[in-house]
């Protein structure tokens, strides 16, 4: 996960996608593995956003807080209370702008990813 953020704030969330998806695939089924592609999901997400695709940003900000609903505390270093709240709020910020304001979203408006490391 460590590395993970480390891409993730640079903004380089295909590679964060990478990390995550590695440790994703050892997963057996379960609520780590569905955690773990919540992750991926926002990545991908802020990916779309940070590119200006508003379906995109949307639908996969979406489906990773879905994922990832109800986790709370620290998981896998990752500070979720820090980190999902402010994904929820980033993907209503875009929802709230529409599809005809959508810009690409710069990268001091997506939320760090806050780990232990």
């Amino acid at each position: 996960m460590a590395e993970a953020a480390l891409c993730f704030n640079a903004g380089l969330f295909f590679e964060a996608h990478e990390h995550l998806e590695h440790c994703w695939a050892t997963q057996p089924r379960g609520p780590m593995k569905r955690f773990l592609q919540g992750i991926i999901q926002i990545s991908v997400g802020f990916h779309h956003a940070h590119a200006g695709n508003y379906e995109g940003a949307i639908n996969q900000l979406a489906k990773g807080l879905e994922k990832t609903a109800g986790v709370t505390g620290e998981l896998l270093g990752l500070n979720c209370d820090a980190f999902l709240p402010k994904v929820a709020g980033a993907r209503e910020a875009i929802v709230k702008g529409g599809r005809t304001k959508m810009r690409s979203i710069p990268l001091a408006e997506i939320p760090r990813m806050p780990v232990r490391e």
